[in-house]
């Protein structure tokens, strides 16, 4: 996959962010998302909205309260680009919409997703640049292991399933085998041919 402008500035940002040594990206702590769930930046934003990054059993297996399950390029490419997110905000163009990307540890699937987002919003807009759909793009530090121990009343159902783990050891290698057979198709362009999140070097969380 092609990857243009991945260097995203974390200032003036309207959310009050933490840094991440690892990251360039813009990243919010647990506690700042759980202020949004809870109403305190409603003032700022006319919607929030909370992306979970993690294969589908792990969402099944415990998963922030409203959070949308989108772990593929071509999902999340429908569901931004092609009307799915009308569905929760109709006139989407016209507001002011916070998104919260994460995964397990928030350290490789939710990076990669805020990256196919982004390129593909700077792609389509180029010609207006610096405008964009979705401007106030965030990832959730610690991912859903660190929220989860903090605010289990803000989970559900209130568990937590590792991605590693053992019951569902075929499903992860199902998905580690898919995301390993599109890397040949990094290089591809954005659009319109969809493909699957590739994710590189993620030594904890494929």
């Amino acid at each position: 996959m092609e990857e243009l402008h991945l260097r995203e500035s974390v200032t003036n940002t309207l959310l009050p962010t933490v840094e991440r040594h690892c990251s360039n990206l813009p990243c919010i702590s647990c506690s700042t998302l759980a202020e949004i769930i809870q109403g305190k930046y409603k003032h700022l934003f006319s919607g929030f909205l909370v992306v979970d990054c993690r294969f589908p059993y792990e969402y099944s297996g415990g998963h922030i309260k409203g959070s949308v399950s989108l772990h593929t390029t071509d999902g999340l490419d429908k569901f931004f680009f092609h009307g799915g997110i009308n569905d929760l905000f109709p006139c989407v163009q016209e507001q002011n919409i916070a998104v919260i990307f994460h995964c397990e540890f928030s350290s490789q699937r939710a990076p990669s997703a805020f990256h196919v987002i982004r390129n593909k919003d700077r792609t389509l807009n180029m010609e207006q640049y610096p405008r964009l759909l979705f401007p106030h793009m965030y990832i959730l530090d610690g991912g859903y292991n660190s929220f989860y121990t903090q605010y289990k009343a803000l989970c559900s159902p209130t568990s937590y399933t590792p991605m590693r783990d053992p019951r569902y050891s075929s499903e992860m290698k199902a998905a580690l085998s898919l995301i390993h057979s599109q890397r040949r198709t990094s290089n591809r362009p954005l659009a319109p041919t969809p493909i699957k999140l590739v994710f590189v070097n993620e030594p904890t969380e494929p």
